[in-house]
């Protein structure tokens, strides 16, 4: 499951998009989920269709992988132990921007939070303050924006 925030149409949301198609392509069942949504689809979210990512209601299960864009650090609490929490840092400022939880419990208060970093600014950014399970997970840019700069 990925949380992703409705009708936000910035990189962070698309980056969640890809992701869960990507997965989804690989025959895994991946859905996107709104911690403050009930509604299935938003209106503002058609740009994102494009992805063909399946929204639900329901919150995670016991067991389910969990992949949290940091701007939704204050998940990880709630979801730890019954989750594999996964914490995708797509930027490092809108953390600060954007939590209400203190950055050093994030990181040192679940262990078993395993980090992914969109770039390496972000990775070095968690190494320098101790984080040693860091994967490196990317998205691409959509053709739209290729073909405007081509």
């Amino acid at each position: 499951m990925v949380a992703c925030p409705k009708g936000v149409n910035t990189g962070g949301p698309e980056a969640l998009h890809q992701l869960a198609s990507s997965v989804s392509s690989f025959g895994f069942e991946t859905f996107l989920w709104d911690p403050n949504s009930n509604e299935i689809q938003n209106q503002n979210d058609n740009y994102f269709l494009r992805y063909e990512a399946t929204w639900t209601n329901s919150p995670p299960s016991k067991g389910d992988a969990l992949i949290i864009p940091e701007v939704m650090g204050h998940l990880v609490p709630k979801f730890y132990g019954e989750c594999q929490c996964i914490l995708w840092w797509l930027s490092v400022d809108n953390f600060y921007i954007s939590n209400k939880i203190p950055f050093d419990i994030l990181l040192h208060g679940f262990p078993k939070v395993i980090h992914a970093t969109q770039s390496e600014y972000a990775r070095n950014f968690l190494e320098v303050r101790g984080v040693h399970n860091i994967a490196m997970l990317t998205d691409y840019l959509n053709r739209d924006f290729i073909e405007v700069i081509a």
